[in-house]
């Protein structure tokens, strides 16, 4: 075509876009119309590489892209939008969740509030004997808020925004349990909040408790709840992924929650200065507190309710990279690839996640019935001692401690006789316990590496309990060597355990998955001893971390919901406490044990390929074969 058949063909449109453009009008027009024009300039410099018409379309173009790049989102703009528009936008998406956690919070107060009225030690019992002591000599001195005056502003300060910024980030975290971790955080705060303002209220000091109390407690309770919508919704996306995979709503209501959680960060360490530098002037007029904790009020009411809803009914809003979930393909997972640890850790996780809830039902079943056994015939409630360590440093030495104790085999060969019967030693029922229950976790994990092997094979109970029978005299065998390491009277039997751990799990794997490498070369897997220990001994140490949790939150929150709704013996919590750290312990240990097993059955076949290179060669070969050969013409 001649230029000035180009030109003339398509001169109107070039005109209507300049008009549209400089209007700012309809933009699906303008963008439909900045493709087309786009076009032409590709056709331009194919055709008429040094006309006029070139430069002209080039320039049109470029105004536009000027025009896009000028208007970018910079950094100070994105701060603002996040403030103004998105944050906004989030907690409306989550009002319903906010109003679920706020009617949670009310219910919860009110129980404390109920409670205290018809039981006289319930305050006792929430808030602990110490602090209801040293409120009772307060109140007797003649200044009841004495506990806000008696240390430091700064010291204050500091040690309650950490505080409270925590247990905000749980509140919102525990939500990963489905929303109920969330739920028990809701329910303690309210409880024992309900149950200190009556505290005050039984005392005839409602209004100088409520005038004190809320110039921080406006900001501080109302963040509290906020941070439990955030974990509701984390909750909830889990729950009800609605058309979404369950980790697509996982990813979108998990950035929702931490937009959320971000949101109130501010207002934490704002009701902490308050707490630190404010509550204290209890002599301040009750007007200006008053006055003080309505406008705080309002303030949470406005930003966190009224203006989301308004920005809403306006029609305002924020398309965010995140809405557009991409599609998340199922991760293949290649047993004859060369892996790093990396590469390793990732699919054992993606097989894991594959076959969670038969691992989760596998490992449930197996705690419970080693829990039991401990109890009957290693060690009685009355000999069980446990501290709960509130996510603190000796959590840490405690776990490492119950570890270390249910790998105790004292006197294993030694019998004792009850009424004319020789029985085992504890040491012995532990050993022998302790030997097959590896045996089954490491089997539970081969299978799924089997399954996953056969083209993710759905799990079968009676398949799988037929793999045991065939393959568990092998496990059995090896971790009975291993395990009687532990029998050496040697400082170091421990280390030398966890060293020859992966070992012993890599030659088991090896020997049922793959008896071709176990018999022609599995003596090469000792020149990957970096390797090997380099993946276990991070998994190691994140079961250490985990196991911690076992000795904080979580069995805090078994103990405390049950002994809000029965009224127990003292030694009956503490058996229930032993019995609580024990469980979550030892289903920790063997998810984790599950979880080294299939990293190192997958390790097995990377270090299959570095040596036999069985992957590499029939990639050669299939290019060979689809070489077309070339014939002289």
């Amino acid at each position: 075509m001649r230029e000035t058949s180009f030109i003339r063909q398509n001169q109107q449109k070039w005109e209507t876009f300049e008009q549209e453009f400089e209007k700012n009008a309809d933009p699906e027009k303008v963008s439909n119309l900045f493709i087309q024009i786009t076009d032409d300039l590709s056709y331009a410099r194919t055709y008429y590489p040094n006309r006029s018409v070139k430069i002209y379309l080039n320039n049109l173009a470029q105004r536009v892209f000027r025009t896009i790049y000028t208007n970018r989102v910079r950094p100070r703009t994105k701060f603002k939008l996040f403030w103004t528009q998105e944050l906004p936008q989030n907690l409306y998406a989550s009002r319903r969740t906010l109003f679920f956690t706020l009617a949670l919070f009310i219910v919860a107060f009110a129980i404390g509030v109920f409670s205290s009225m018809h039981d006289p030690g319930f305050a006792r019992f929430i808030l602990g004997d110490d602090y209801i002591k040293m409120t009772e000599e307060n109140i007797q001195s003649g200044d009841p808020m004495k506990v806000y005056k008696d240390s430091g502003e700064f010291n204050m300060f500091f040690s309650i925004a950490l505080n409270n910024l925590w247990v905000s980030f749980l509140t919102m975290a525990f939500g990963l349990f489905f929303g109920f971790g969330t739920a028990y955080f809701i329910l303690y705060n309210g409880i024992m909040i309900g149950a200190f303002q009556y505290f005050f209220i039984e005392r005839g000091l409602f209004a100088e408790s409520f005038l004190t109390i809320w110039v921080h407690g406006a900001l501080e309770v109302s963040a509290i709840v906020i941070a439990g919508a955030a974990g509701m919704t984390l909750g909830r996306g889990l729950l009800f992924p609605g058309t979404l995979t369950r980790m697509q709503s996982f990813r979108v209501n998990g950035l929702h929650a931490i937009q959320i959680y971000l949101g109130i960060t501010p207002i934490i360490i704002l009701a902490a200065i308050n707490e630190s530098f404010l509550t204290r002037y209890t002599e301040t007029p009750d007007w200006v507190r008053l006055t003080l904790i309505s406008v705080e009020f309002i303030f949470m009411y406005m930003y966190f309710v009224h203006i989301p809803r308004r920005r809403a009914k306006s029609g305002v809003a924020i398309k965010k990279p995140y809405d557009e979930i991409p599609y998340i393909q199922e991760p293949e997972i290649s047993f004859n690839r060369i892996k790093t640890n990396g590469q390793i850790f990732s699919d054992s996780f993606s097989i894991f996640r594959k076959y969670f809830w038969p691992a989760l039902s596998f490992m449930v079943i197996l705690t419970v019935i080693y829990t039991g056994i401990f109890v009957l015939f290693v060690e009685h409630f009355d000999s069980i001692s446990h501290t709960i360590n509130i996510l603190r440093t000796m959590a840490v030495f405690e776990a490492r401690s119950d570890i270390r104790h249910m790998l105790n085999y004292q006197h294993v060969f030694d019998f004792t006789k009850d009424q004319g019967e020789h029985l085992l030693k504890p040491g012995a029922v532990l050993f022998l316990m302790n030997t097959c229950v590896m045996s089954l976790i490491t089997l539970f994990g081969l299978y799924i590496i089997k399954l996953v092997k056969e083209k993710n094979s759905p799990y079968k109970t009676r398949a799988f309990f037929a793999f045991v029978l065939k393959h568990s005299w092998k496990a059995l065998g090896l971790f009975l060597l291993l395990h009687s390491v532990l029998l050496l009277d040697v400082k170091i039997k421990y280390l030398l355990f966890l060293g020859l751990l992966p070992f012993i799990l890599v030659i088991i794997a090896a020997a049922i998955l793959d008896r071709s490498f176990f018999t022609t070369h599995l003596s090469t897997a000792f020149r990957y001893i970096i390797q090997i220990e380099l993946l276990f001994w991070p998994l190691a140490l994140l079961t250490l971390t985990l196991s911690c949790l076992s000795h904080s939150v979580i069995a805090q929150m078994n103990v405390t919901l049950l002994s809000w709704n029965f009224p127990f013996k003292e030694r009956v919590y503490e058996a229930i406490q032993d019995l609580s750290i024990t469980c979550m312990l030892m289903l920790t240990l063997f998810m984790m044990i599950g979880m080294m097993a299939v990293n190192m059955g997958l390790l097995l076949f990377s270090n299959k390929e570095i040596d036999t290179a069985s992957d590499l060669i029939s990639r050669v070969e299939h290019i060979n074969q689809n070489k077309r050969p070339v014939h002289e013409s």
